[in-house]
């Protein structure tokens, strides 16, 4: 097994609690995002290994966060699925990360149909993104 398939075993792990969190309780808490930084830190500190296609990605979604949290006045916006995507953009390239947000938006249009609901937890389909992309760059 080389190097960039024991961080993608360790992510996808990781992964699949988010999406058991965001199935139960329909929210990614921040404790997962840090989780989540904490293994591209890691990574970051064990092989020098970066990718700079997500940082822009992630500034972005900082600011949005803080700029929505200032006008509308609250403490927490919950936007957890922009929170993963925008740490997930440290992590995978920014072809991975598209192939990634494909899968999840298809994986999405199928569970809605399939529970029958308008609103589903969309860190699951994300997982099945990940998992999914992962398997094809291994």
């Amino acid at each position: 097994m080389n190097e960039w398939n024991g961080w993608m075993i360790a992510l996808c792990m990781i992964a699949a609690w988010w999406a058991w969190v965001d199935y139960k309780h329909m929210i990614i808490p921040d404790r997962c995002h840090l989780i989540g930084i904490l293994l591209v830190g890691l990574r970051w500190l064990c092989t020098g290994y970066w990718t700079w296609s997500g940082l822009g990605m992630t500034l972005f979604i900082g600011m949005l966060d803080l700029t929505l949290m200032h006008m509308l006045n609250q403490e927490a916006l919950g936007l957890g699925d922009v929170k993963l995507l925008a740490w997930l953009g440290l992590f995978y390239t920014f072809q991975q990360l598209s192939l990634i947000v494909c899968i999840a938006s298809i994986a999405g249009l199928l569970v809605a149909r399939i529970m029958n609901q308008r609103m589903i937890p969309f860190g699951l389909c994300l997982t099945i993104g990940i998992l999914m992309t992962s398997v094809m760059w291994m």
